[in-house]
């Protein structure tokens, strides 16, 4: 089945949609955890009950993908991308691979003050799959997807708004480091996240 990738913000836009029809869509969705804190991003919590809202703020945007079941589209994963800057400590800069450190180094602004540097840069917020029984019947995609469509728009985004380098929190399992390792991302090792959360960067730039 083909995915078309749409705006939530398209959406809440379209005349044919009443805000209450948008999050009847939202509510479809359903998550699993890959571990069992209670700290880590509740993608389907956070895509119920925050994404509209963060839409209309201009927080971060969302993007909803359908497959087709039974002849009606489905929702069967999502993403959430925010213009963001990261924050890299000089310790934790010193843990990346030189050739990382130097593509760093010639993109970011040294904040003397408090020695850290400051990339500009996109934030992939949340990212998750619908394990709704319809969803999996519609489509078999998979994070690498969900992944690839996320850096796709944000290659689009920074056409517009500029951005050299792209970013992700997530919960610290084999599973997702290999989805992210696999992709092009690196890990800055030993850092965890006031949200007990891993962190990987990847410079923004099309793939061969």
């Amino acid at each position: 089945m083909s995915l078309e990738v749409i705006a939530l913000a398209d959406l809440l836009e379209n005349e044919k949609y009443d805000e209450s029809v948008v999050q009847n869509i939202l509510d479809t969705f359903k998550s699993i955890r890959f571990t069992g804190s209670q700290e880590a991003h509740d993608v389907e919590d956070f895509l119920k009950r925050n994404a509209i809202l963060f839409n209309k703020t201009g927080v971060a945007s969302t993007h909803l993908i359908f497959s087709e079941y039974k002849n009606k589209p489905i929702l069967v994963a999502y993403f959430t991308i925010a213009n963001k800057d990261l924050y890299i400590s000089k310790r934790n800069m010193a843990k990346l691979s030189k050739g990382l450190q130097r593509k760093i180094k010639q993109r970011a602004q040294f904040l003397e003050e408090s020695s850290v540097y400051k990339l500009n840069s996109f934030l992939i917020g949340q990212l998750g799959k619908n394990y709704d029984d319809n969803a999996l019947k519609a489509s078999t995609i998979n994070g690498f997807d969900i992944l690839n469509s996320a850096f796709e728009n944000a290659l689009l985004a920074q056409k517009i708004a500029g951005g050299s380098f792209i970013w992700i929190e997530y919960e610290d399992t084999e599973k997702l480091r290999h989805i992210y390792e696999t992709y092009g991302f690196s890990e800055i090792p030993d850092y965890v996240s006031p949200n007990n959360l891993k962190l990987a960067i990847k410079q923004l730039k099309p793939i061969n």
